[in-house]
């Protein structure tokens, strides 16, 4: 029998890019018995996929099972971004793509009727901009996380790396109505299923280890998952130190005061 044919319970994330998903799935599965909730959908999105065959449910759950760890051998885990919902549902219905609102409650619709537990963690960012930022400075530099053995602190990720304003500026423009828009999404998500849903935000996952680690905790407790932790542990810090994260958004209110006024 296949792991995926052994699983009874989810873990699953919902995020979108720049928010903190990595720091916060990284707690998760050091929290133990919620799996290792990973990107693990992408190699079945269309266009992605190795095979020549569209992906399927089959593979669906396959993806799922690659979360799975030793210490929970029933509960898959993934990380599913906002704007790949319409994708994966589809590969659910069998059908066309629908809007990401509708997705997302498709795959859940779906995730309860194939799991008999379900932990469902929803993670927003409260700052845009930061995001923006954030999503700005990874594309053009193409560092996405800092780990701190590899980059101890004090260090400047991006000291061979040039970032000159304009392209950032212009980055940060193209990127900030899809996180003001992704985020709401989300957000509504989370209060449409507000009874089983954890709403994280970075902010506060990113300065309080022990309060989130704690509500992780609860909220899977409730769910009839089984964490092996209180605490989780890290090794990823911020890549955009806030002296440089200020100087950006200095530069940026510039900008955008130039040429429109605000």
């Amino acid at each position: 029998m296949t792991a995926a044919a052994t699983m009874d319970a989810l873990t699953l994330v919902i995020a979108s890019q720049r928010s903190g998903s990595t720091l916060l799935c990284r707690d998760i599965e050091s929290l133990g018995g919620m799996g290792a909730p990973k990107e693990h959908f992408l190699d079945i999105l269309p266009g992605r996929k190795t095979a020549e065959t569209q992906a399927t449910t089959a593979d669906v759950l396959a993806s799922i099972a690659k979360g799975i760890k030793p210490d929970a051998p029933t509960v898959g885990a993934v990380k599913l971004m906002v704007n790949y919902a319409p994708k994966i549902d589809a590969i659910l219905q069998g059908t066309q793509e629908t809007g990401a609102p509708k997705a997302l409650n498709n795959i859940l619709d779906w995730a309860t009727g194939r799991f008999a537990r379900i932990n469902l963690v929803v993670l927003v960012r409260k700052d845009p901009l930061d995001q923006a930022i954030s999503r700005a400075v990874a594309g053009l530099t193409d560092i996405w996380h800092r780990n701190a053995a590899a980059l101890p602190e004090g260090s400047d990720p991006y000291s061979d790396r040039k970032l000159p304003p304009k392209a950032v500026n212009m980055a940060i423009l193209d990127n900030l109505p899809g996180v003001l828009r992704q985020n709401e999404i989300l957000r509504d998500f989370a209060r449409q299923n507000a009874d089983r849903c954890l709403l994280v935000e970075y902010e506060t996952l990113a300065a309080d280890v022990a309060g989130t680690s704690a509500r992780l905790v609860d909220h899977a407790r409730k769910a009839g998952f089984a964490p092996a932790r209180n605490m989780a542990e890290r090794n990823l810090r911020k890549l955009i130190d806030a002296e440089r994260a200020e100087t950006i958004r200095s530069d940026f209110r510039r900008f955008m005061k130039k040429r429109i006024g605000i």
